[in-house]
């Protein structure tokens, strides 16, 4: 561990509500928040505006006065859809999720499906009659989702999926429908969960160098508590693609 290493103190706190708030009373250096847009409401919100040393990580407040570390995805999405035209596919569903903004009250952009449409546009192999993005993002959701697009007229060859936790959803319909994967249809999807590489076949997906991630935000709340510096800054880090069976 970064922390360890570092002879840094880490204590761990579950913010659920308001009501945690009190949790975060206690002297601290630095606070670093993993989450969501979705799970940041507006008492955390006031809290972080007076945060002299904050963090976060996976989400943007967009707040001057924090430091941000996110995933880009943008050049293994890209690297996703060259493959897919150099495999001569062209009809490529996308299965995401949506959620909307406490802060803002409004959808919430989402990285993954943001960079899918820019990406797959640009080699004209965005698809928008098998796009589906809104609602949670569960495996419950994907199943529905992939299961229209299997019945539909336009019938995908390849599905991107938003999470592998949703593409146990999409394998799930597939198998339903007596299609094999990557024989019948290609899969690919994000985040490279430990499960993925024991699915059948194994899944191919991106990896978010998920360590990589805590030890810059260490390093930026360690930098700052020693610098005073007063404006945050937004590091993005890389992504790589790990191909497997389920679209080779």
């Amino acid at each position: 561990m970064a922390a360890a290493r570092r002879a840094i103190r880490i204590d761990d706190i579950y913010y659920s509500n308001r009501n945690d708030l009190a949790l975060l009373s206690f002297d601290r250096s630095a606070t670093i928040i993993i989450g969501s847009e979705g799970g940041c409401d507006i008492p955390l919100l006031n809290l972080l505006k007076k945060e002299k040393n904050a963090v976060c990580i996976d989400f943007d407040p967009d707040l001057k006065n924090i430091d941000v570390v996110c995933a880009d995805f943008g050049k293994s999405i890209e690297t996703i859809a060259k493959r897919f035209a150099e495999l001569g596919i062209s009809r490529i569903g996308y299965i995401g999720g949506k959620e909307i903004s406490p802060l803002k009250g409004k959808e919430i952009i989402d990285p993954r499906s943001a960079q899918y449409i820019e990406e797959f546009g640009k080699l004209g192999i965005y698809r928008k009659e098998i796009f589906r993005a809104y609602g949670p993002y569960t495996p419950e959701n994907a199943y529905q989702f992939t299961k229209e697009l299997l019945s539909g007229t336009t019938k995908p060859e390849a599905i991107f999926v938003a999470s592998d936790n949703m593409a146990l959803g999409v394998y799930k319909a597939i198998c339903e429908a007596n299609l094999s994967i990557p024989q019948d249809i290609k899969v690919i999807s994000c985040n490279d969960q430990p499960v993925s590489a024991y699915m059948t076949p194994p899944l191919s997906t991106i990896r978010i160098p998920r360590a990589v991630m805590g030890s810059v935000a260490l390093s930026l709340a360690s930098s700052r508590a020693a610098d005073f510096r007063e404006l945050g800054v937004k590091v993005m880090v890389p992504t790589d693609v790990v191909f497997r069976k389920s679209l080779i």
